[in-house]
């Protein structure tokens, strides 16, 4: 039987000039990687703030661990929930070993400067940031990526039982998103933390979630895994939402996607194969088919599914690449 972390009932959210959220039914299991997505507008970031009393449900209730929100201490409530926002809210005038244990310090979860040191020392080597280079330095001598790097390591520090994440990489460059996108799917795997993301990337869902919920006009449309979603969307939105996600450039587009947009095969016999991440795109791919050799997606050292040749002739096909 699935334990459900978070469930919503009926759930709306009314302000005084629209509706943010109607008639919302939702169950995300504990340890779950579940992202929101949809067009800007669609309530998600409304329906992630009502998980953590930053907004009040006008109708219907939620319930977090088995226990209506609404009984909650909010003070206590939000100690167990961490929260990265798009802007970067590192603390200024705090160091970054600061800032990563400062959470577990208020919790009174460390309460030694031996303890403290650990805690940041294991944080930023985790993510290959040097302690002895990083731990001292302050905010604004970081990259954003940097930043939102122990950003991240700030919510998972004090052991949260979720982490909420609202449009957490769309400010950065390509490269930073990519990264963080990485570190999330590899804290998750360590950790088995509860995380909601909230993004407008349907790539970036895909990526990231073992399910997703797909939301417009503050309605939720579909619940589904990637290939649920991506091979039976449940109306034409959907499909239109999911379509126009992709990349200009074709060639930019993720391995992972085409996948899970119904273009993975069986292994085929007798022929080697070459492993590539769900994140590298098609023109790495191309790479490896030019020679003769079977594309084998893996995450997290686990196969999701196999592309040849022609699986990838098909999906250009499909999707009238002229070039």
């Amino acid at each position: 039987m699935t334990n459900n972390l978070i469930e919503f009932k009926n759930v709306s959210k009314q302000f005084p000039d629209k509706s943010a959220v109607a008639n919302f039914n939702l169950s995300i299991a504990d340890g779950e990687l579940f992202v929101l997505v949809g067009p800007s507008g669609s309530g998600k970031t409304t329906t992630l703030k009502m998980i953590n009393g930053l907004e009040r449900p006008t109708g219907g209730s939620i319930v977090f661990d088995g226990k209506e929100l609404v009984s909650y201490n909010i003070r206590q409530l939000r100690w167990q929930i961490g929260y990265v926002l798009q802007q970067i809210a590192l603390f200024p005038n705090l160091t970054v070993a600061q800032n990563i244990s400062l959470i577990s310090e208020i919790q009174h979860r460390i309460k030694t400067k031996e303890a403290k040191k650990t805690l940041v020392s294991d944080a930023l080597s985790s993510v290959n940031l040097d302690p002895a280079v990083y731990a001292e330095r302050m905010p604004h001598e970081l990259s954003g990526g940097e930043q939102q790097r122990i950003g991240i390591l700030r919510a998972f520090a004090s052991n949260p039982r979720v982490v909420l994440m609202d449009e957490a990489f769309s400010a950065l460059d390509p490269i930073s998103r990519n990264q963080l996108q990485n570190l999330v799917l590899k804290m998750h795997e360590e950790t088995h933390t509860t995380i909601v993301f909230v993004t407008h990337d349907m790539n970036e869902a895909l990526k990231l979630g073992d399910r997703i919920g797909v939301m417009n006009n503050g309605e939720l449309l579909q619940v589904g895994t990637p290939t649920e979603i991506a091979q039976q969307p449940a109306n034409e939105l959907v499909s239109k939402l999911f379509a126009n996600s992709g990349s200009e450039d074709v060639y930019q587009t993720y391995l992972g996607r085409i996948g899970t947009l119904g273009y993975y095969v069986g292994q085929p016999e007798d022929q080697l194969t070459e492993k590539l991440a769900e994140n590298d795109t098609l023109g790495d791919g191309l790479q490896v088919l030019a020679n003769n050799k079977v594309i084998e997606i893996v995450l997290n050292n686990e196969t999701k599914g196999f592309l040849t040749s022609q699986s990838i002739i098909n999906f250009l096909n499909d999707h009238q690449v002229d070039k």
